[in-house]
Parts: structure tokens; sequence; C-alpha cells
């Protein structure tokens, strides 16, 4: 009889998968952020979490993990009410939606974010959003680190027995008076007289009308607030490698200061590059299965799976199914993965490779 387990042999054989999500005694794997730079690797759903305005936050990387280079925190939530409208004198934001939509706001421009949408906010702009999708989730990767530590502080710690994303049966109002006193201290300048801008058609304000999910974006060039659309950007193809770039912002948008893409590959052939990079990355599966050996060990990382790869530290990645999908964040405008594969990388004008 033809049984089910040599049926999922034969899919293993056939894809060239590796059956086991990651392996689960690896030196790599952690359960919370550490608390100096180290490689790890961090799954899905796991990461010291918090509850706060209707929304459960996962911290991805903690200030301490990077040594205060950046801050990545995983949003979970379904239904929430606007933030109140505030500014970051000097933190640089990056908000990236994995499932779920939610409206954006930065200054008089607005969106209707979608899964693979990509907002940057710059230093010193107002903005607020609010969930809209009863199941949304999204990265927040924030230069320098350290916004975890004020969001903790207005919130309280999300315990959960079934590991669920976030609880729909709990709120946990913000304290606005506390809020108010230690946003200062941690870069956040609320705006209680400004207002948003919700005259949305098709799911933006007048300023994107041609464009927003209908035509390809450029970056700006400059350091202000843009939005990305999902596979309307910039995109640039590694042909010996197979590996599609999506620069979301470079050195140009961020004064030298940050670099993100998403960058999409097909099945790896032959052994992987090791390289290694000035700048600690972050790596977030968003498609496939994606395989990182560093530090003597190597993992299989799925979609969600995070990980981290500290300045300095040799690694290879690859992929062993047949496509493989990941955003890539770094405190660096220069040397990174995503700066060393557009080098040389012909523009192409699609988020996928060729098919030979």
């Amino acid at each position: 009889m033809f049984s089910f387990l040599s049926l999922v042999v034969s899919v293993i054989q056939i894809t060239g998968g590796v059956f086991a999500a990651w392996p689960i005694d690896s030196p790599l794997l952690v359960t919370t952020a550490p608390t100096t730079p180290k490689p790890y690797v961090l799954p899905h759903g796991q990461g010291f979490a918090f509850y706060f305005n209707g929304e459960v936050g996962r911290v991805i990387v903690a200030n301490e993990t990077s040594a205060g280079a950046f801050s990545v925190v995983v949003g979970n939530q379904g239904f929430t009410y606007p933030a109140a409208i505030h500014n970051h004198p000097h933190l640089m934001e990056a908000l990236y939606v994995t499932k779920g939509s939610g409206n954006f706001f930065v200054n008089d421009q607005g969106r209707v974010l979608r899964q693979n949408d990509f907002n940057m906010l710059t230093s010193g702009n107002n903005h607020t959003y609010n969930f809209i999708d009863p199941d949304s989730e999204f990265l927040t990767c924030i230069q320098p680190g350290g916004i975890e530590k004020f969001l903790i502080a207005l919130g309280a710690p999300y315990n959960s027995s079934t590991n669920s994303p976030y609880d729909p049966q709990l709120y946990y109002p913000v304290n606005g008076t506390l809020a108010l006193q230690i946003g200062p201290q941690y870069d956040t300048d609320f705006q209680l007289t400004a207002s948003s801008n919700n005259d949305f058609t098709n799911g933006t304000t007048a300023d994107g009308l041609s464009t927003w999910h209908i035509a390809n974006q450029t970056l700006p060039g400059s350091p202000v607030p843009y939005y990305i659309s999902s596979n309307n950007g910039p995109k640039y193809l590694q042909r010996s490698l197979m590996q599609v770039i999506q620069p979301f912002a470079t050195a140009k948008e961020t004064n030298n200061r940050v670099t993100i893409g998403t960058i999409a590959m097909a099945k790896t052939k032959g052994t992987p590059a090791t390289q290694s990079f000035s700048a600690h990355q972050v790596f977030v599966v968003l498609e496939g299965q994606l395989t990182i050996t560093m530090a003597g060990s190597t993992v299989n990382l799925i979609p969600g799976d995070a990980a981290f790869v500290p300045q300095g530290t040799e690694f290879s990645y690859e992929s062993c199914v047949a496509w493989t999908k990941f955003y890539a964040y770094a405190p660096s405008g220069t040397d990174c993965l995503v700066t060393s594969l557009l080098a040389g990388a012909e523009s192409w004008g699609a988020p996928v490779f060729p098919s030979n």
C-alpha cells in the first residue's frame, strides 16, 4: 500500500526540501532576542511579547542585541484604533506588512497598506496608523534601537498557552499621561493638535492615485517619507545567482543610515558563497525556506522566522526549495547583503527570476 509516509518522503525527494522546519537542537535557536550581539535564529511567534493598545508586539531584535544599532518588533493585531499622531525627531522607522491591512498616515499623505507594502518614515515626520483587517502582522524596524522599551513601558507582558498571535478578547489601553511624560526619553513627540488626511480613493490620498498598487514607483533619492506598494518598486536581477533584489531604502533615502530590501531567489545550485559584512543584519523569511549557515551551525528557516547576523560574522545562505523570498534590513547604507547584491545587478522588470 502507498502509505502517507512514503508520499511525504517522495515529496521531499522531488522538491529537494528538508522536512524539518529547523533542527530543534541547533545552538542558534533562541526563544527571545539575546542581550548581546551574537548569531541567532528566532522562530516565528517567539520573542518577548507585550500587549499594547490592542496589538501584541514581539521583540525580534532588541536594542541590546544590536548594541544600539537598531530594533525590530513584529506586531500582530486585529482592528485597532488609530495611534496618537506623533513623530520621532531622530529615529528612522520602516514598516512592512506581512499579512492583513491597515491605514497609514504620514503628514498629509495616507495609504491603505496590504501584504508586502512598505512605508519609510524618515526623522521628524508626523505619522499614525491603525489596522483594519482582523488578522494583521507587520514588521517595524527602527534605527537606532530602543523604541521597544517605550512600548513595553506603556503596555503589559503578553502570555499565551496557545501561542495565539494576539488575544481578540483583550484590550490594553495606553496610559496617555504616561506616554506624554516618557515619550521624549524615547525620541517620541506627540502632536496633540495635528490631524491626518482621511480623504482616501482606492486606498490612497490624492498624491498616490496614479501609482498606488497599479504602476511602478521609484525611490525618492533623498531622505523624505514615502510608500512602495507590493512588487511595484525598483527591481534588479543578479542573473548568475538567479536572485531578484527589490530595494526599499538605500543610502540616498536614509542619509547612509539604513539599507532595506527583499531578495527572491531560485533553488541554489552548488555551494553558496561564505561572506561577511561590517553591519549587523536581520533576515525575515517571507516565502519558501531559507537555509543559513553561521557560527558552525546550519538552520532551515520557514516563513516568519528571523535570523540575526552580527557584524563580521561569516555566513552563507541558500534556498533548498524551488524559490525563497526574504526581507533584509541593515543599519548601514554601504556594506550589507542587499548593497552587495545590487552591485553589478541588471535592472529587471519583474519580482521573480527568469525561467531559464
